[in-house]
């Protein structure tokens, strides 16, 4: 017959058999090692790492088993990565290699020196690899490590003034927008001519002064550091204000009441090869007072403007004053016209016996008045105001 025993370490161990008439006899001392392994290997990885590259990373996997060493096979599953991964430089698969693995001292050695797992080669592909020990106790090292690939540059526009096709100024602001599949954008180059020189941080907005030619050009570089292709935005100049035009009537009417004077405007211009007017207005109004004037303010597309001043309003409510000197044993008598406003329309006018009145005119239409009485022997014997 059979007989067992149980170890759990190494022992030596005698036995007795006995027939069933009670013969005994004692058997050859045995000495049987016991190996007693119920704990999982251990799972070791290397060249993951959480830095971009614009090359191939090799990803490491290893077993380690200090007991019955390790027996490693690999599943052909996958879940998904928490790192992004590219694979778009690799032909068809990603390939993570299991390699490293031992056997206890005294063990009965590896199986195979090394495994793989491979991940499709679409974005965010992974695979698991799990690992025995020759007692069988599994371990499942979850997904493969970070394997960081990006060979995709970033892509991005430039706008001079918000995409204007004017300025009147090489002072402008750059609005700038980049974006990365994979990565963050980090840098950018701006130049006015096709030469990147100098790299600096990336940012939305510049302020920039453009060059002998109205272009700019932006490049931007990933955390990988892929460079985009060159982009560029260009914008027209025009420095010169636009050219008044003429206020109708250019000469207005003189007003003896309180009134506000309207003129039509017409005929500004941009220099040739400018910007183009942007459409003015066509008319202003002064206030009601004498010397009072409008103003119409003309634009053009790059933002240089003037500012065209209308005539004079012309307003003149006071009456001239009509002067004359002594009239003593006089027939005649000379009146003379004086005004501060519109100036006198008639300068002077003769009282005699046959025209005893004289009425002076300034130019808004005011009038003074002088009349003379005479004596019948054809003297002036007095003269006075008849307004």
């Amino acid at each position: 017959e059979n007989f067992s025993s149980t170890a759990t370490t190494a022992s030596t161990t005698a036995y007795n058999i006995v027939d069933y008439a009670g013969n005994t006899k004692t058997c050859p001392s045995v000495t049987v090692n016991v190996y007693v392994d119920n704990t999982a290997p251990t799972c070791t990885n290397s060249g993951d790492s959480s830095v971009w590259t614009i090359g191939n990373r090799v990803i490491y996997w290893g077993c380690s088993d200090a007991h019955s060493g390790c027996n490693t096979s690999y599943d052909g599953g996958s879940t998904t990565f928490t790192n992004s991964i590219r694979y778009t430089t690799i032909a068809a698969t990603q390939s993570f290699s299991l390699s490293g693995s031992t056997d206890n001292t005294g063990g009965s050695g590896m199986s195979k020196s090394s495994y793989e797992c491979t991940a499709a080669a679409t974005h965010n592909a992974t695979c698991n690899i799990t690992i025995y020990d020759k007692a069988g106790n599994p371990e499942n090292c979850g997904a493969s490590p970070a394997n960081r690939i990006d060979t995709n540059p970033p892509t991005g526009t430039v706008k001079i003034n918000g995409g204007a096709g004017w300025t009147n100024s090489k002072s402008v602001t750059l609005t700038l927008n980049a974006t990365d599949e994979e990565t963050d954008v980090e840098q950018m180059c701006i130049s006015n001519t096709t030469s990147c020189s100098s790299w600096e941080t990336y940012a939305t907005s510049k302020a920039w002064t453009l060059g002998s030619t109205p272009t700019v050009y932006v490049w931007f570089k990933d955390a990988a550091g892929n460079d985009s292709t060159r982009t560029s935005d260009s914008i027209n100049i025009d420095i010169a204000a636009p050219t008044c035009g003429t206020f109708s009537p250019h000469t207005p009417a003189w007003k003896t009441t309180w009134q506000s004077q309207t003129f039509t405007f017409s005929g500004s211009k941009d220099e040739a090869g400018g910007s183009g007017l942007v459409p003015p207005e066509t008319s202003c109004k002064t206030a009601a007072a004498n010397g009072a004037v409008c103003e119409i303010t003309i634009k053009d597309n790059a933002g240089n403007s003037t500012v065209c001043t209308s005539p004079k309003n012309r307003v003149d409510t006071i009456a001239p004053t009509c002067n004359y000197a002594g009239y003593t044993n006089s027939t005649i008598l000379t009146v003379t016209c004086s005004d501060s406003n519109s100036g006198c329309k008639t300068s002077s006018g003769t009282i005699s016996s046959t025209a005893k009145k004289v009425t002076l005119y300034d130019n808004a239409g005011n009038s003074c008045a002088i009349q003379c009485d005479y004596s019948k022997s054809g003297l002036i014997t007095i003269c006075y105001s008849a307004n």
